[in-house]
Protein backbone atom coordinates (compact mmCIF):
# COMPACT_ATOMS: atom_id res chain seq x y z
CA UNK A 1 0.00 0.00 0.00
CA UNK A 2 1.44 3.60 -1.10
CA UNK A 3 1.61 5.96 1.80
CA UNK A 4 0.89 10.09 2.03
CA UNK A 5 5.25 10.37 2.05
CA UNK A 6 5.88 7.66 -0.52
CA UNK A 7 3.90 9.35 -2.78
CA UNK A 8 5.73 13.03 -1.83
CA UNK A 9 8.89 11.54 -1.83
CA UNK A 10 8.84 10.32 -5.19
CA UNK A 11 8.11 13.92 -6.00
CA UNK A 12 10.72 15.35 -4.29
CA UNK A 13 12.76 12.86 -5.86
CA UNK A 14 11.94 14.11 -9.67
CA UNK A 15 12.71 17.79 -8.38
CA UNK A 16 15.76 16.22 -7.64
CA UNK A 17 15.77 18.02 -3.72
CA UNK A 18 15.89 16.04 0.04
CA UNK A 19 13.34 13.52 1.17
CA UNK A 20 11.36 13.84 3.99
CA UNK A 21 10.72 11.29 6.66
CA UNK A 22 7.01 13.23 7.88
CA UNK A 23 5.34 16.14 7.02
CA UNK A 24 5.84 17.90 10.34
CA UNK A 25 9.43 17.91 10.16
CA UNK A 26 9.76 21.37 9.55
CA UNK A 27 12.01 21.24 6.13
CA UNK A 28 11.06 23.44 3.52
CA UNK A 29 10.38 20.63 1.32
CA UNK A 30 8.24 18.92 4.01
CA UNK A 31 6.24 22.04 4.35
CA UNK A 32 5.35 22.98 0.54
CA UNK A 33 4.08 19.71 0.83
CA UNK A 34 1.60 19.33 3.08
CA UNK A 35 0.74 23.08 2.13
CA UNK A 36 -0.04 21.34 -1.17
CA UNK A 37 -1.18 18.03 -0.64
CA UNK A 38 -4.94 18.49 -0.24
CA UNK A 39 -5.00 20.83 -3.45
CA UNK A 40 -2.66 18.93 -5.44
CA UNK A 41 -4.67 15.89 -4.71
CA UNK A 42 -8.56 17.01 -5.50
CA UNK A 43 -7.02 18.48 -8.63
CA UNK A 44 -5.98 15.23 -9.84
CA UNK A 45 -9.19 13.56 -9.32
CA UNK A 46 -11.35 16.29 -10.60
CA UNK A 47 -8.82 16.15 -13.73
CA UNK A 48 -10.18 12.39 -14.72
CA UNK A 49 -13.34 10.33 -14.05
CA UNK A 50 -11.46 7.44 -12.49
CA UNK A 51 -13.22 4.04 -11.86
CA UNK A 52 -11.85 3.99 -8.51
CA UNK A 53 -13.03 7.32 -7.24
CA UNK A 54 -16.65 7.29 -9.18
CA UNK A 55 -19.74 7.21 -6.82
CA UNK A 56 -23.57 7.20 -7.25
CA UNK A 57 -26.17 8.89 -5.43
CA UNK A 58 -29.66 10.18 -5.53
CA UNK A 59 -29.89 13.73 -4.08
CA UNK A 60 -33.13 15.26 -2.87
CA UNK A 61 -33.85 18.53 -3.99
CA UNK A 62 -33.20 21.57 -2.21
CA UNK A 63 -36.07 23.53 -0.15
CA UNK A 64 -36.15 26.76 -2.22
CA UNK A 65 -36.27 26.43 -6.14
CA UNK A 66 -34.12 28.32 -8.46
CA UNK A 67 -34.40 32.10 -8.94
CA UNK A 68 -34.99 31.93 -13.24
CA UNK A 69 -34.14 29.23 -15.64
CA UNK A 70 -34.47 25.69 -14.14
CA UNK A 71 -37.58 24.41 -12.39
CA UNK A 72 -35.38 22.55 -9.01
CA UNK A 73 -32.17 22.75 -6.68
CA UNK A 74 -29.93 19.71 -5.99
CA UNK A 75 -27.44 20.25 -3.77
CA UNK A 76 -24.78 18.02 -4.67
CA UNK A 77 -22.55 15.76 -1.85
CA UNK A 78 -19.80 17.38 0.16
CA UNK A 79 -17.17 14.91 -1.24
CA UNK A 80 -18.50 15.68 -4.39
CA UNK A 81 -15.40 16.98 -6.51
CA UNK A 82 -16.80 16.90 -10.15
CA UNK A 83 -20.59 16.17 -11.23
CA UNK A 84 -19.72 13.63 -14.26
CA UNK A 85 -23.44 12.31 -15.15
CA UNK A 86 -27.20 12.87 -14.33
CA UNK A 87 -29.52 10.43 -15.02
CA UNK A 88 -32.26 10.10 -17.70
CA UNK A 89 -31.91 14.65 -17.97
CA UNK A 90 -30.48 15.88 -21.51
CA UNK A 91 -27.56 18.21 -20.66
CA UNK A 92 -29.33 20.79 -22.14
CA UNK A 93 -31.40 20.60 -18.76
CA UNK A 94 -28.93 20.67 -16.30
CA UNK A 95 -26.02 22.78 -14.67
CA UNK A 96 -23.57 23.57 -11.87
CA UNK A 97 -23.80 26.39 -10.03
CA UNK A 98 -23.93 28.15 -6.69
CA UNK A 99 -27.97 28.08 -5.21
CA UNK A 100 -29.23 30.31 -2.60
CA UNK A 101 -28.23 33.04 -0.07
CA UNK A 102 -25.51 34.03 2.30
CA UNK A 103 -24.94 31.97 5.26
CA UNK A 104 -27.32 28.93 3.54
CA UNK A 105 -25.64 29.18 -0.32
CA UNK A 106 -24.82 25.46 -1.27
CA UNK A 107 -23.13 24.12 -4.61
CA UNK A 108 -25.73 22.55 -6.61
CA UNK A 109 -27.43 20.69 -9.64
CA UNK A 110 -29.92 23.19 -10.98
CA UNK A 111 -32.19 21.07 -13.13
CA UNK A 112 -35.17 20.97 -14.83
CA UNK A 113 -37.01 18.05 -13.26
CA UNK A 114 -39.14 16.79 -10.20
CA UNK A 115 -38.53 13.98 -7.69
CA UNK A 116 -35.15 12.47 -6.82
CA UNK A 117 -31.69 13.55 -9.00
CA UNK A 118 -29.34 10.62 -10.01
CA UNK A 119 -26.24 10.91 -10.24
CA UNK A 120 -22.50 9.46 -10.43
CA UNK A 121 -19.63 11.70 -9.66
CA UNK A 122 -16.14 11.77 -8.69
CA UNK A 123 -15.90 11.21 -5.36
CA UNK A 124 -12.88 12.77 -3.01
CA UNK A 125 -11.19 9.94 -2.20
CA UNK A 126 -8.84 10.56 0.75
CA UNK A 127 -7.27 7.30 1.56
CA UNK A 128 -4.42 6.36 -0.67
CA UNK A 129 -4.97 2.57 0.12
CA UNK A 130 -8.67 3.23 -2.31
CA UNK A 131 -6.78 4.93 -5.35
CA UNK A 132 -5.39 2.94 -8.47
CA UNK A 133 -1.75 2.39 -8.80
CA UNK A 134 -2.01 4.26 -12.23
CA UNK A 135 -3.60 7.36 -10.85
CA UNK A 136 -0.87 7.19 -8.15
CA UNK A 137 1.92 7.53 -10.31
CA UNK A 138 0.04 10.85 -11.84
CA UNK A 139 -0.36 12.40 -8.41
CA UNK A 140 3.37 12.04 -8.27
CA UNK A 141 4.13 13.93 -10.95
CA UNK A 142 1.42 16.63 -10.25
CA UNK A 143 2.88 17.06 -7.14
CA UNK A 144 6.27 17.41 -8.45
CA UNK A 145 5.18 19.95 -10.70
CA UNK A 146 3.73 21.93 -8.13
CA UNK A 147 6.24 21.52 -5.26
CA UNK A 148 9.18 22.68 -8.26
CA UNK A 149 7.52 26.02 -8.43
CA UNK A 150 8.12 26.39 -4.66
CA UNK A 151 11.46 24.77 -3.63
CA UNK A 152 13.59 27.19 -5.52
CA UNK A 153 17.03 25.48 -4.53
CA UNK A 154 15.89 22.31 -7.33
CA UNK A 155 16.71 22.14 -10.55
CA UNK A 156 13.91 20.03 -12.42
CA UNK A 157 13.43 19.04 -15.59
CA UNK A 158 9.67 19.64 -15.59
CA UNK A 159 8.84 18.99 -19.20
CA UNK A 160 10.34 15.30 -18.22
CA UNK A 161 7.96 15.79 -15.71
CA UNK A 162 5.27 16.62 -18.09
CA UNK A 163 6.62 13.65 -20.45
CA UNK A 164 6.17 11.13 -17.58
CA UNK A 165 2.99 12.64 -16.58
CA UNK A 166 1.38 12.50 -20.13
CA UNK A 167 2.49 9.06 -20.04
CA UNK A 168 0.97 7.71 -16.99
CA UNK A 169 -2.24 9.67 -17.51
CA UNK A 170 -2.39 7.69 -21.36
CA UNK A 171 -1.83 3.81 -19.35
CA UNK A 172 -4.74 4.74 -16.26
CA UNK A 173 -6.69 5.66 -18.84
CA UNK A 174 -6.59 2.83 -20.66
CA UNK A 175 -7.19 0.49 -17.95
CA UNK A 176 -10.07 2.39 -16.72
CA UNK A 177 -11.51 1.79 -20.39
CA UNK A 178 -10.63 -2.07 -20.06
CA UNK A 179 -12.60 -1.96 -16.78
CA UNK A 180 -15.50 0.31 -17.62
CA UNK A 181 -17.49 -0.38 -20.68
CA UNK A 182 -19.12 2.60 -22.50
CA UNK A 183 -22.71 3.30 -21.17
CA UNK A 184 -25.78 2.98 -23.35
CA UNK A 185 -27.04 6.73 -23.02
CA UNK A 186 -29.69 6.10 -26.03
CA UNK A 187 -29.82 8.85 -28.63
CA UNK A 188 -30.15 12.39 -28.05
CA UNK A 189 -32.73 14.75 -29.20
CA UNK A 190 -31.25 15.46 -32.84
CA UNK A 191 -31.06 11.91 -33.82
CA UNK A 192 -35.11 11.32 -32.77
CA UNK A 193 -35.84 14.48 -34.68
CA UNK A 194 -34.07 13.49 -37.57
CA UNK A 195 -35.79 10.07 -37.30
CA UNK A 196 -39.25 10.96 -36.63
CA UNK A 197 -39.60 14.56 -36.68
CA UNK A 198 -40.20 14.41 -32.99
CA UNK A 199 -37.71 15.03 -30.25
CA UNK A 200 -37.68 13.18 -27.05
CA UNK A 201 -34.80 12.40 -24.58
CA UNK A 202 -32.81 8.70 -24.42
CA UNK A 203 -32.77 6.27 -21.85
CA UNK A 204 -30.22 5.94 -19.53
CA UNK A 205 -26.87 8.43 -18.54
CA UNK A 206 -26.81 11.52 -21.28
CA UNK A 207 -23.20 12.79 -20.93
Amino acid sequence: MTSQIQVVNAALRMIGTRRITALDQGSVEAVEAEDAWDRVRDATLRGHPWNFAMKRASLAAHADAPAWGFTTAYPIPSDCLRVWAVKDISWRDWKVERHGTDPDEVTAILANTTGALYISYVQRVEDLSHWDSLAIRVLECDLALELAKKITDSNPDVESIYQRRREALREAKVADAVENPPADTGYDDWVYAREDGVGSRGPGFIY
